[in-house]
């Protein structure tokens, strides 16, 4: 089991790396830390502010949290579902490129984030 020991947000004074998405966090940007003892070890996650909001949009928290590759997978599965669901003849082309990580994330985030507005 999990537990988590410390959780909030502090300014970045040197660039991190995101546990979620990989990518950097750079320095003087607000982020999410926390720190964690699981199986008796500690660990610290570090995540972008737009990561940790996308973990709840999406409802992706489970019993154990939520690792790096689960983060990935739900990304990548929903900006599919959701271009799909936009054009799908454009995601059938032989000419579609699946964008890098980082413009998925920014894409399914942008799109919930929209969606949240109309209501």
């Amino acid at each position: 089991m999990m537990e988590t020991l410390r959780y909030g947000k502090v300014k970045a004074r040197k660039a991190h790396v995101c546990s979620f998405c990989g990518c950097t966090i750079p320095v003087g940007a607000t982020y999410w830390r926390s720190a964690h003892k699981a199986n008796g070890e500690l660990y610290d996650w570090k995540s972008h502010e737009k990561c940790a909001e996308l973990v709840d949009m999406l409802n992706m928290e489970g019993d154990e949290g939520v690792t790096g590759e689960d983060f990935y997978e739900c990304i990548t599965d929903t900006f599919g579902e959701m271009w799909d669901e936009m054009d799908p003849e454009m995601a059938e082309s032989k000419d579609f490129v699946i964008p890098e990580f980082s413009k998925q994330r920014d894409f399914v985030y942008n799109h919930l984030k929209a969606k949240e507005e109309t209501k």
